[in-house]
This record gives structure tokens, sequence and C-alpha cells, in this order.
């Protein structure tokens, strides 16, 4: 434990007038106000209030008016720069809007040295006395360094380690008194119940202050904490001072902290710790006030909520918002009839207190994507999703528009789907089906504490869940599924594999997410699968209808959302229905004759109001100077006035008749408001139009302009980074023509010192000249040639520089690249078509398959089962066919298994069984190569067999003995020979090349791919002639299951 005496700070403004020292002089003024601003902290604001009505009661004449927010900073900061500062200011000192760090700097602040040598409450000495040495002469205190005091200390008070007594006490543990017995205490409670051993305010990362600087104190002493305090250069670079840090970070590096801390506030991480999710946790005596709401570990429920969520969530405004808090039952009459909010005149205040609550909250993701977060968080609460308002206003803002709701097709989706999307008149477009592996075994009957564990049986129980999920969506709602299997680092493939495979049997997409490891990267997958599917034809329908009885209604979601067979009511809740909906229709009453009193007269209102606006449209449109923000402002406003006399249509009410009078009246006003609609909205419409087809002859000039300036920008810093670029190429070359002349000059010295002749003698001295001669002349001439050839190369170049010139053999090489790239193009386009193509057969013969299956039972005895015998058996052929395709695929083959050399023989004979067939080709294997097996992937190994098969039958065409034959050596090495034409040596390497073919319609893309596919799995391919492995002395190929790192080049030969 230890004390932190400033927790906030007492900051007296100089621009107040009123501002006198000591406060006691308000008591000779008469009708004085004081104005001040307190930060509302874990200690709340009770004391506040008291001290503010003890000063009112000393101070006769004196009215305090305060104002105390946790965000008081943000809230004065534009009235101190107005110069309207509060009289009295309360901040947190370790506040983030830098408010006190401002007026310091400023020197706005009131000198308190008179205040602090006055006498104190006991009238034992002085107010300074009272306190604590060092904390008035500290910087918290004494900004300037000169001891005088501009800011007061507020509190002082125990702070460190929180930790629940009872869940101590319980499990016999003991509260640590060192670093070591408190690490011990980590591996102890996560065997307990799971809990972490460690959590701090993450985002506030200030209250780790409550653990740092006692353990530096307990490591170096009080002396390093005043260094640190005074900002002594070195002061941190201490070894206690280390050792003390180190400690703060090994909780990190054992795991020990709670999962998700660094992101949470004070409230959040807090409440996880009085929630049993970690056993410490810093903080100061504000914490039991702070928190004193909060749900506790020894058991809390979720309250019901108010009606008014739920009202909030559906109001498209602040008028519709009024309406319906107007229509809350509150209670009954003697009578039994109801009593609504409008009733008591109650709505418009209900309505002045949630003004700003309407308004959505904006926010971001760590990735600085735009959320909106606007309503009540549970579907067993309110609806679980968010407004209407902010649905809306993210429909406005972007392309696409994710929304929650919360708790899965039979709660949040129902609700959204049957009431917010009905309400808002907005249908979605595609469902996402968030699902996790954990959650699928645990609805298998997994025991919650083992569902980490692969268990693939409880995995298949548990997909049941997720079918009757994907059913109401698709099937009840009519809506396009795909399904985010958010991944878990516990997540076997296997798994993962499963419910894949299971929900494509099912024609349902999936994709694996990791958004919560990766950020926006993990989850494009999910994204772009999103794009495609919101594309494609919806049926959008809701479970129930409005005019439905509440009884109709309950029975409908009963059975088609729930699964129910039927529903019972008890008496009670017969009764209750009826109740409600004999109130219902009371309530509709009065709301429709009010507004066949009312409506008339607003519509009146709006026909004056849309006829002015368009006679100033007029006006407008014939000016020759027409300003375009005046058009574009009156179109809005026109726009507004036309959608609310839309919103003025009356309906004749389906639940009670109307008198003959009424009848009459609902007459008349439908009559008024169609002319209305028909003459007046359709003329505007008409001038509307012209108008917009004016503003954007106006858009297009600004297009014009400013694609101009754009352009115009653009070219100015293509030039700008031009030059840069050569500006630094050319400082670049400075250096390694200046790092190659000191090379140059440092080897010619070495060589001088090497020739320097030992003894003056003639014929010495002569050789060593002729020698250092030689030697310059060669590195002159060397450096010439090497360097100024490169200058000339660089003084020639110009931008008029002919292309030929420029290019030459280069250019050559170009064309042969690009005609290879459009040949990989062509390929990869090929490859796609096919996928395309497979994605709707697998469809189709599913179909296909079942329409043969049904029209048996049409077809007659003779010549009709004929030919229905027909369609069968090709249906039959072309179904083997593609099944042979499935394990060619990456996402069916990319698990390794073992594959036995008999099942390779079996599917090639399968797959070229018709070729076979028809050119008589013998197709064999040896017993060695059938009893052999290979642990790989069936999608790289297969491709390859096909690849070397298949160019076999070509080259068997002009032979008489045609035979293929597959046999395994010793080493490791597959045997793949025919009797067809054999290579020649010197083409054994060049037919692994891209695009090297011998074929005359050939592409060269077979072989190379066999190639470069197996050494991604650390096979090899090559083709030999070498007799010990060719023995039917035609082409042979060799699949290396264990090659050496540099292949024999013999064994090509």
């Amino acid at each position: 434990m230890k004390k932190r005496f400033a927790a906030s700070a007492m900051i007296l403004a100089m621009s107040a007038a009123t501002v006198l020292s000591p406060l006691t002089a308000f008591a000779e003024a008469e009708e004085q106000e004081l104005n001040i601003a307190i930060f509302q902290g874990g200690y709340g604001d009770a004391y506040w209030n008291q001290m503010v009505e003890l000063f009112e009661e000393s101070h006769e004449g004196v009215k305090v008016n305060m104002t105390i927010s946790p965000t008081i900073g943000d809230i004065i900061r534009p009235q101190i720069v107005a110069g309207n500062a509060p009289d009295f200011i309360c901040l947190n000192d370790g506040g983030e809007d830098g408010v006190i760090l401002s007026l310091i700097k400023d020197h706005a602040l009131l000198n308190l040295d008179d205040v602090f040598d006055g006498e104190n409450y006991a009238g034992t000495g002085t107010l300074r006395d009272d306190i604590t040495d060092g904390i008035l002469s500290s910087t918290k205190c004494a900004p300037y360094g000169d001891d005088e005091i501009y800011l007061a200390p507020f509190n002082s008070g125990p702070q460190g380690l929180i930790y629940n007594k009872t869940f101590f006490d319980e499990n016999n543990l003991e509260v640590p008194k060192t670093w070591d017995e408190f690490f011990a205490l980590g591996d102890k409670v996560k065997d307990i119940d799971g809990r972490a051993l460690f959590t701090y305010q993450g985002i506030y990362p200030g209250y780790m202050e409550e653990m740092l600087w006692p353990a530096i104190a307990n490591e170096c002493g009080e002396e390093a904490l005043t260094k640190i305090a005074n900002y002594e250069e070195g002061s941190f670079n201490n070894e206690g001072v280390l050792k003390a840090l180190s400690h703060i970070k090994e909780i990190a590096d054992k795991g020990y902290l709670l999962e998700g801390t660094v992101g949470m506030n004070h409230t959040e991480s807090q409440t996880e710790m009085m929630l049993g999710k970690a056993a410490f946790i810093t903080n100061g005596t504000w914490m039991e006030n702070e928190m004193q709401d909060a749900p506790r570990e020894d058991g809390f429920d979720i309250s019901v909520a108010s009606e008014i969520m739920a009202i909030l969530c559906l109001s498209e405004n602040i008028e519709d918002l009024k309406q319906k808090l107007g229509s809350i039952i509150i209670g009954y009459n003697s009578k039994k009839e109801p009593i609504y909010a409008h009733d008591l005149k109650a709505e418009g205040a209900m309505t002045v207190l949630l003004k700003d609550a309407i308004k959505p909250n904006l926010v971001q993701t760590l990735e600085h994507t735009p959320a909106l977060i606007h309503g009540g968080p549970f579907a067993n609460i309110a609806h679980g999703c968010n407004s209407i308002i902010a649905t809306k206003l993210a429909m406005k803002l972007a392309d696409y528009t994710i929304t929650e709701a919360g708790f899965g097709a039979d709660l949040g989706a129902e609700k959204f789907l049957n009431i917010k999307c009905r309400k808002a008149q907005i249908r979605p477009d595609a469902v996402v089906i968030v699902a996790t592996i954990k959650a699928l075994k645990y609805h298998g009957g997994a025991e919650k504490e083992r569902i980490q564990e692969e268990n693939m049986e409880a995995l298949s129980r548990g997909m049941s869940n997720l079918y009757k999920h994907i059913e109401n969506l698709k099937e009840k709602f009519g809506l396009n599924v795909i399904v985010a299997l958010n991944k878990y680092n516990t997540d076997s493939l296997e798994e993962i594999e499963y419910v894949s495979k299971q929900l494509s049997n099912k024609n349902i997409d999936t994709s694996v997410v990791e958004g919560w490891a990766k950020g926006g990267e993990g989850a494009i997958d999910i994204a772009e699968k999103l794009v495609d599917l919101v594309e494609k034809e919806e049926n959008f329908k809701y479970i129930y209808d409005l005019q439905d009885s509440i009884k109709n209604k309950i029975e409908k979601i009963a059975t088609e959302v729930y699964g129910a067979i039927g529903v019972e009511f008890s008496e009670e809740a017969k009764k209750e229905i009826e109740r409600i909906e004999k109130d219902r229709e009371k309530e509709e009453r009065r709301k429709f004759l009010k507004q066949l009193t009312e409506y008339p007269k607003q519509l009146k209102v709006l026909e004056n109001e849309l006829n002015d606006l368009y006679c100033q449209l007029k006006d407008k449109y014939e000016q020759a100077d027409l300003v375009y923000e005046d058009l574009d402002d009156l179109l809005k406003r026109i726009s507004d006035c036309k959608m609310r006399i839309k919103k003025q249509v009356l309906k004749k009410p389906a639940r009670f008749s109307l008198s003959e009078s009424q009848e009459k009246k609902l007459y008349d006003y439908r009559v008024v408001f169609e002319k209305i609609f028909d003459e007046k909205i359709a003329v505007s419409d008409e001038l509307i139009i012209k108008t917009r087809e004016k503003l954007e002859d106006f858009d297009l000039l600004k297009s014009f302009e400013s694609r101009y300036k754009q352009c115009r920008n653009y070219l100015s810093n293509l030039f700008d980074g031009y030059k840069d670029r050569i500006e630094k190429s050319t400082d670049s070359l400075k250096n390694v023509i200046g790092d190659e002349k000191n090379k140059v000059l440092t080897s010619f010295q070495n060589e001088f010192e090497r020739l320097k002749p030992q003894s003056i003698k003639k014929e010495i001295i002569s050789n060593s000249l002729i020698q250092l001669d030689t030697f310059f002349e060669d590195i002159k001439e060397k450096k010439e040639e090497q360097i100024g050839s490169f200058l000339k190369h660089i003084e020639s170049l110009n931008l008029d520089i002919d292309e030929d010139v420029l290019t030459g053999y280069y250019k050559l090489q170009y064309e042969e690249i690009v005609k290879k790239w459009n040949q990989t193009k062509e390929l990869a386009q090929l490859g796609i078509t096919v996928e395309i193509i497979d994605h709707q057969f697998n469809a189709l013969y599913s179909q296909v398959a079942l329409s043969i299956k049904e029209l048996k039972q049409y077809m007659d005895k003779d010549k009709g089962m004929q030919e229905y015998q027909s369609l069968k058996t090709s249906f039959e052929h072309l179904e083997n066919k593609y099944r042979l395709m499935s394990p060619l695929y990456r996402t069916t083959g990319k698990v390794r298994k073992d594959i036995t050399g008999e099942y390779i023989y079996n599917y090639l004979q399968f797959f070229f069984r018709d070729i076979f067939k028809e050119r008589e080709i013998f197709f064999s294997i040896s017993s060695n190569f059938a009893s052999a097996t290979f642990f790989t992937y069936e999608s790289i190994l297969l491709p390859a067999f096909i690849n070397v098969i298949n160019n076999a039958v070509y080259w068997l065409i002009p032979v008489e003995q045609r035979r293929i034959y597959i046999d395994i050596i010793s080493d490791g090495k597959i045997l793949i020979q025919n009797s067809g034409v054999p290579i020649e040596d010197f083409y054994l390497k060049d037919i692994f090349k891209l695009f090297y073919t011998r074929k005359p319609t050939g592409r060269g893309i077979g072989l190379y791919l066999a190639q470069e596919t197996l050494s991604s799995i650390g096979y090899n391919i090559f083709a030999s002639n070498l007799p010990e492995y060719n023995k039917l002395n035609g082409a042979c190929f060799i699949i290396d299951t264990k090659p050496s790192k540099e292949q024999n080049e013999n064994e090509y030969i």
C-alpha cells in the first residue's frame, strides 16, 4: 500500500472577477454567484453536494452553481479560451484534457500562499501545517519551482492491489508479501476457477503506479522515487529500478495477465476483477464508491430493461420518439382502463431527457473503420440490435452496412427481422451466422471444461443446432446465408474441415475468420464472399403479419422459429392477451381520432409551405445569375416537405369501425390529400427534374475544373518525384564514385609501398618505376572503360531518345515475356472457368439426379423405360467423371494422408478407362508399387501422375505395342515407363521448362506444373534414359520421393 497525494487539484482562475482571497469575503456581498467546475471521479458527487450546501449556509446571499462531470476538462476548456472560466475548478491531475498544463503554461492561476498561511479549521496553526511535508513544495502544487503554491491538493488515501477477501479465505490462500509469493499464486488461482492473476485499467496505464512506485521503493528506497519525481537524469538507469520494472513485465511474460486487459478502460477491468476473472487489480479507495452498482462474482442478474430502450431503438426521429413515449401504459384506473404517459403529459419531459440519447455514437475500430454504437445490447432485454436511426445513417454513409442481431436466429435475428426491419422498411441482402467450434461441441454435449479438446462426436451432434439457425434464416425468412466460423487456437484442422464440408453438402458457404487474431487481414475472405452473396436474389418474408392477433403471432414464432409443435395458453394468459388487444384497440382509436382532427390543419400548413418553396424555386431557376448552393438548399427543403406530406396519409382502421360522420370526415380528408399529392407534388416534381438537370450541368462543370486541377497536380507531383529520384540516384552514384576512388588510391598506395626500392640502385629503381607505370596504366584503362563508358551513356540520355535505340535487344525480350504472360493468363482464366463450371455443375447434377429419379414414375413400360434407362446410364457416366475431379481440388485434398500405390492405380485406371480401351493401351503396375504407401497430398500427387500418363498416351500413338508400366525401386523412386516414342537426351531437361512443348498443339504446362507442385512437398520428377530405369525403351519418368539435395546429373542421361 502507498499514499498518492494528488489524485486531483483545485485551480483558481485569475480571469474570474469574483475571485477574492480569502473566500469568506463573499459574506459581505449580496446576491453573489460562485461558478465551480468539478471532476467527478470514483468518489462520486455526494461530497461536493454537501460542500456546496455547507458553503451556501455559511455564506448568506451566495449561490453556488456547480458543474460536475467525468469529462469536466473538455466542458470548461472553451469557457477558459473565451475568458469566461469558472471561479473554482477541481480537476484530476492525471487527466488527458491538458487543462491544468495549459493554465500553468499561460500563468493563469491564482497564488494560494495566503490561503495556506491562514488559520486551519481546528485553530491550532496554519493550513500549511496540516499538509504532509514535501507536498506543497512539489511541482504538483508549486509548478514553477519557486515554492509558491498555485495548485491545492484535494485528497490522499491508500492505493495498491485490490483483491476479493472472501475468495482468498474460502480457498485458504495467503495474501502475498513478496514477488515470489505473488507469482506462486498465478497457477493456484488458475487451477481453482480459471481466473487470471492480475489485470489493470489497460487504456489508462497510470493506474500501474500503484504497483510500480512501491516496487521501486522496496528495491531502492524512497530516494530513488525522489530522483524519478524530480526528473533527475539517469534516475531510471538503476539496477534496482530495472529489477522492479522487470517484475511488472514478468506478469505478462508468464501469462498471468487477464486476456484483453490492454484494451479495457477502468470500469471494464474493475468489473472483470469483481466478476472473478482476475485475482488482483491496482486501485485506490475510490473504487468502492465507483463500482458500488457493478455486478460481482457472488452472483448477479440482468434486470428487465425499460420499455424506453425498445422505443429509443425503434424511433425514426425526435417527434416519433415523443409519440411512442406517450403511448407507454403506466397503470390502470378503477375501471381497469389503461393510463398512458400522454395522459399525464409526461412524454415531453421524457423526450427532453432523451434528446441527446437519440443521437448515435460514432466510434472506430483499431483499424479506423467507422462504427455506430446506439441502442440496447441484449435480445432478451430489447431487440438485440442497434437503433433504426443508426442503421439508416450507416446505410447513407457507406456502400455496405453490417449490423448485429445478437443471440442467434431464434432471438435477436427474429426480433431484428420481424420488428426492426418492418418498422424501418429495410431488408437485409444477406445474413452472416457466426459460429465457433467450441460452441458447437458444447451444444453436442461436451463438458464446458473440455470444449477446447478435439471431440468429433460432440461436434457432429452439435451441428444440428447450427442447421436450425440456417433453416430459420434461409427457409423461414428467405434470406441468403453464409457461416463465419470464428477460429480459436484450440480448433483442430480436422474439426474445421468437418464443419466446412458438412455445410458445403447443404450448399452453405463457410469462411474461417481470424479477425480477432489478425484484424482486418483475418476477415478478408468473409468480406469478399459476402460481397458476392449480397448480389444474389433473395425472397425475404416475415414470419407473421401485423394484423395477426397476439395469439397467432406467438404461435407462428413458437412453431416456425423455435420448432414447437404448438402453444398451450393458460386461462390467465388468454385473459391477459384479451386485455392487451382491447387496450391496443382503444389506443389505436384514440390515436386515429386525434389524427383525424389534427391532420387536416397540419396538411394545410404543409401545403402552404410547399407552395412557398415551389415559388422560390421557380424564381431562382429563372434567374440568369442563379447560385448553385441556393438551388441545392431549396431542393433539400422541398424534399423534406414532401416527405412530411406523405406521412400525413390516413388509412381506415382495421380493428374498429367508424361512425357515419367519421367516415365522411376521413373521405373529405383523403380527397384533399390526394389532390395535393397529385397536383402540387406532381407539378413540383416537374420543376425539380429541370432544376436537377441544371444542377447536373453545374456539377459537370465543377467536375471538369476539379479534374483539371487534379490531373495538373498529379503531373506536377509526378515530375517532382522524378526529380527527387534522380537527385537521390545522383547522390548515391557520387557515393559509389567516391568509394571507388578511395579503393583505387588505397590500392595504388599499397602497390607503391610494395614496389618502393629497398636500396638506391639504378637497376632496382628503374624496374620499380616500370612496374609502377604498368600498374598505373592498367588500373587507368580499366576504370576509364568501366566508369567512362557509363558516364558517356548517362550524358547521352534525353527524353527524346529513339525507342528502338533505347530498347534494342531488351524490346525483343519484353515481347517474349508478354507472350508468355498472355499464355499464363489464358491458363489462369481456363482454371477459373473450370472452377466456376464445376461449382455450377455440382448444384446442377444433384438437381438432375433427383429429376431422373422422379421421372421414372412417368415412363411407360416400353419405349419410355428404354429412353429413361439410356438417360440414367448416361448421367451415371457423367457423374463418375465428376467424382474423379474431387481428389484434385485444393479444398478437398489439402490434408496429408496415406495414399497407396493400389489406390493410385485404380484411380488412374478409372480416369483413363475409355481412352485406354479406345487406343488399346495396356496399363499395369508392379506388386511393389501396389503395396507402397505415400503420406502426402492427393491434390498434388494425383495430378502429377495424370500429367505423365496423359503425355504418354500421346506419344504411344505411333507404336503398335502400347504399354504403360509403373514400378518403385528400393530408394523411393517411382518409375513411370511407356513403350512409346523415346525422349532424346538433349530434351530431358527442356521438357520441364514452362511453355516448352514438342506437341504441335501443346501448351508446355503439364510437366512444368508437375515438377513445381511435387517440389512443394519435397518430391522431385525427372526423365531418364538410363537402362536401369527405362526398361520399356520409350519414355521414362521418375518421381523421387526421397530426393538428395543435389539431383545426380547422370540420371538424366
